[in-house]
């Protein structure tokens, strides 16, 4: 629409010239220009956001489907997958807990706190509120340190806590 009134306003200036239509067009073509390079730009954050994610996430993650324990690949994911974790895995995607034997996490790459934090199937009111203090969710990115456990999964990829976590 906006190439349209900018061919307009160049149309008048070569029918009229001295109206000013000349510089509105060049103004319009400006606006353009630069809503065109906003959204590049946007565009190309939101694909890094997207680069550094997948580095946080592993490639490939043991679940429960239809009743048999499978490896499939991580961006191969939905909500509702059970994921079978034990120590020494990176959690691929925010999961709530349905299962745990002293299990144990490392949230490090969310709050930049080194302690591993303790992680059980308890519900809880604060989950709702604060993801990152719900004792019975896992979050992509993070780490499990110690102890084994199932969880079922809740979000994925751009919709995960990690995710909201912007690139500097």
């Amino acid at each position: 629409m906006l190439w349209f009134a900018a061919a307009l306003a160049f149309t008048a200036a070569t029918l009229e010239p001295g109206q000013g239509m000349f510089e509105l067009g060049l103004a319009i073509v400006g606006v353009i220009v630069v809503n065109g390079s906003f959204s590049f730009w946007q565009s190309h954050r939101a694909e890094q956001a997207l680069a550094a994610l997948e580095k946080l996430l592993p490639q490939q993650v043991k679940v429960r489907r239809d009743g048999r324990e499978m490896d499939i690949a991580a961006d191969q994911l939905v909500p509702g997958d059970i994921l079978l974790l034990a120590e020494g895995a990176k959690v691929p995607a925010d999961c709530r807990l349905i299962e745990s034997w002293s299990l144990r996490v490392n949230l490090s790459t969310l709050t930049g706190e080194t302690y591993p934090k303790a992680r059980s199937e308890a519900a809880e009111p604060a989950a709702a509120l604060d993801p990152l203090a719900a004792h019975c969710l896992l979050l992509a990115g993070t780490l499990v340190v110690s102890g084994e456990g199932c969880a079922v999964v809740y979000a994925t990829g751009m919709r995960t806590e990690c995710s909201a976590i912007s690139p500097t």
